[in-house]
């Protein structure tokens, strides 16, 4: 039977390596069950939540799908203009809260400044000040953040050309602010609207 003596470490010959190697371990699983636990931070998704919110989601799906591929040929040095056109199709309106869904409108309008149609481009961008005033006032409840949003909202839409779609957007966030105080889900009204 082999005696170990007291001094000598578990892992290795080292008690600092030990103490190094722990302190990765315990860091490694802290990460991973963190990243698991479905949570938002600011206007951000982590792996858990983006997980739940593709449940029964084929938008979701199919959005997480579409970054993944844009994200794989962009590495291999692929501009955006030069990807499937098919992969920048809008998800429907309803399921613009979905922050996958969500970052396929900000793919879609660097698609387009990447083609140099920036008008098109300005009109995305709108939308998108829209979607990220809903999600800052229902999706966090944070009113600060809303309001600055807001204010660049205002900004473009005041230079914007055409008069119907400010109008159209407006309406939508007057929409927003009059829903009933609570967090914006896959499951909302604001998401069925």
């Amino acid at each position: 039977m082999l005696r170990r003596d007291h001094r000598t470490s578990v892992l290795t010959e080292n008690p600092a390596a030990d103490a190094l190697l722990l302190t990765c371990a315990v860091t490694g699983v802290v990460l991973a069950l963190t990243n698991l636990l479905p949570m938002r931070v600011g206007a951000l998704d982590n792996d858990g939540r983006n997980i739940l919110s593709m449940k029964g989601n084929s938008e979701a799906v199919r959005a997480l799908w579409v970054q993944l591929k844009i994200a794989a040929l962009n590495a291999k040095g692929v501009r955006l203009k030069d990807m499937p056109e098919e992969w920048f199709s809008l998800p429907s309106r309803a399921a613009m809260g979905n922050s996958l869904c969500a970052a396929v409108r900000v793919f879609r309008c660097n698609r387009l400044m990447d083609e140099m149609k920036f008008d098109e481009a300005r009109g995305a961008m709108l939308g998108m000040l829209r979607t990220e005033y809903i999600l800052a006032l229902r999706g966090e409840g944070n009113a600060e953040k809303a309001a600055a949003i807001g204010a660049r909202f205002e900004k473009a839409a005041a230079a914007w050309p055409s008069k119907a779609d400010v109008e159209s957007e407006q309406a939508i966030l007057e929409y927003a602010k009059a829903l009933p105080e609570r967090s914006a889900t896959p499951d909302s009204d604001l998401q069925k609207t």
